[in-house]
């Protein structure tokens, strides 16, 4: 994105200032009725990558001990209705100690966390069998970064999201409508889901996706084309999924060309641009609480809009 190298320029004047983006902590608001979403976003980013830890959690994230499915890519945060969202999930695992689990109804790999750790605009994880998934973002596209402890492998479901129930079309619980995906090289996978129903009881929307690896892998699909298994030959993996609600080629567009660590970068100088507009005095517990709240409303994504400005319509908001 060119507007990020210009955001770079002002970190020389920021970084002589206190940095207040370093009291926000994404957790506040995270367990109970709360609901908010504690992982990574651009200020009003329309990508909200984190851990599904099973599809009831209203924001996908729930704390320890609870098995994580897979991180998905786009969440509501606070919203206090019922669960939207969780869209194109992607779970690492290793072939060697990984089992599919079918007692939830539908193909799954669920992993225990050993760790975790949040920041603004970070988040990571720790499973029991060594694998490490850091995660940041930019407006509409998730970065990850994969650390296996030997050769690794990639799931990804298109079919996933948050509020699965088997009673169909029960109040503000979302309903599956369609989902395709396709490998389209070694380095690519692109798709679509279609889901309709959860909070707001919304018509049917549609999220179209582009995911890139760093490295080469070889896969394959399921019948129906709806999920997909990634090998790799190799133990660190850079993966960034592209969203779009209006085409495939709108989200492959939404991939920017640099790295996970200045991505990173270029998200905190953008969220330090938003949160120092309000000067804030006080004990350093007084500052963290304030750069929170301000950080909230900015988690918001008002328009699901691409940066040429098409938007497709929907039936809800």
């Amino acid at each position: 994105m060119r507007w990020c190298w210009l955001l770079a320029l002002c970190s020389l004047f920021l970084s002589g200032h206190g940095q207040c983006w370093q009291h926000v902590d994404p957790r506040i608001g995270s367990v109970g009725v709360g609901r908010t979403f504690p992982g990574p976003c651009m200020p009003f980013g329309m990508v909200k990558p984190g851990p599904d830890c099973g599809v009831l959690p209203n924001a996908g994230w729930a704390p320890m001990p609870a098995a994580v499915l897979g991180f998905s890519q786009t969440h509501v945060s606070g919203t206090g209705g019922g669960q939207k969202y969780g869209n194109i999930l992607i779970q690492p695992y290793l072939d060697s100690c990984s089992s599919f689990n079918t007692s939830l109804g539908w193909p799954a790999i669920p992993q225990r966390r050993v760790s975790e750790d949040f920041s603004l605009g970070y988040y990571s994880a720790t499973y029991d069998n060594g694998i490490q998934t850091e995660i940041t973002t930019a407006g509409r596209c998730s970065f990850y970064r994969f650390h296996y402890p030997e050769k690794g492998s990639l799931f990804v479901d298109a079919t996933h999201f948050l509020g699965k129930d088997t009673v169909p079309d029960l109040r503000e619980r979302q309903q599956f409508v369609d989902a395709h995906l396709a490998v389209e090289n070694n380095h690519e996978v692109c798709g679509h889901t279609s889901v309709r129903g959860g909070w707001n009881n919304g018509d049917t929307y549609t999220v179209y996706f582009c995911l890139k690896s760093s490295r080469p892998f070889v896969a394959e699909t399921d019948a129906d084309s709806q999920r997909a298994w990634i090998h790799f030959s190799d133990s660190l993996v850079h993966v960034q999924v592209g969203i779009s609600y209006v085409s495939i080629e709108q989200a492959r567009r939404n991939i920017p060309s640099h790295d996970f660590d200045t991505q990173l970068s270029c998200l905190r100088i953008a969220w330090e641009q938003q949160l120092s507009k309000v000067q804030i005095k006080g004990t350093p517990e007084q500052q963290r609480f304030r750069s929170d709240e301000g950080s909230r409303p900015c988690h918001a994504c008002l328009f699901h809009m691409d940066p040429d400005g098409q938007l497709r319509r929907h039936a809800y908001p």
